[in-house]
């Protein structure tokens, strides 16, 4: 099998999952490509510019797809993280996506991140309410929350969050990542600490 990001982003846009997954380990583990510019440079602009040029209804499943194999991805690629890792700050981060926010993508990717940075990280994932997160940031005594956000019509459902978290645990800092962020107009809305675009802005976060 024939493996680089060419053949790589043509097996995704061909929706042949097991030729995806198996085209992208055998890259990390020659190492020609890291976690981070899987992430980079394949995985995150193939769903964020994702298109077809078809009917809306095709569209809308061959997404899903794309969106489903990216995922697998992410996951099968974990032990390369791990492989990858700095060594531990002792900082304890906590990912999250507010109510509504279903895709399950960046918030991994976020997470990924945090790991590879030397964060100990824990991601409880989409669709979180107040009442777990409040209960996941006292147990794991987090000193930052990063919220994942992809869809900008949940913004407000960000900005309610925020505006708890600020009041009730005003010492914990508060990142934001996601194409939900994109928008400098919907960053102006929120308070928070610290906006991750790429793991480079992850490694440039000074949280104490």
């Amino acid at each position: 099998m024939k493996c680089n990001e060419k053949s790589l982003q043509k097996y995704l846009n061909d929706n042949d999952k097991d030729a995806a997954v198996l085209c992208a380990l055998k890259m990390l583990e020659n190492q020609d490509i890291s976690v981070v510019n899987l992430f980079e440079k394949v995985l995150i602009p193939g769903l964020i510019n994702f298109s077809c040029g078809i009917s809306k209804q095709e569209c809308m499943w061959k997404y899903k797809v794309r969106k489903l194999i990216s995922n697998s991805i992410i996951n099968s690629s974990y032990v390369y993280v791990i492989k990858q890792k700095k060594k531990s700050n002792n900082i304890k981060a906590l990912v999250c996506c507010p109510l509504d926010e279903a895709n399950e993508i960046f918030d991994d990717v976020v997470n990924d991140y945090l790991i590879l940075a030397g964060y100990d990280s824990v991601n409880i994932g989409a669709e979180s309410n107040y009442d777990e997160i409040e209960n996941a940031l006292q147990t794991t005594k987090s000193q930052i929350l990063v919220l994942a956000v992809t869809n900008p019509m949940h913004i407000i459902r960000a900005k309610k969050l925020i505006e708890f978290l600020k009041k009730d645990y005003p010492y914990v800092k508060i990142a934001v990542y996601g194409p939900g962020f994109d928008l400098e107009a919907n960053r102006d809305q929120l308070e928070f600490d610290y906006y991750i675009t790429n793991y480079q802005s992850v490694l440039k976060m000074e949280v104490k």
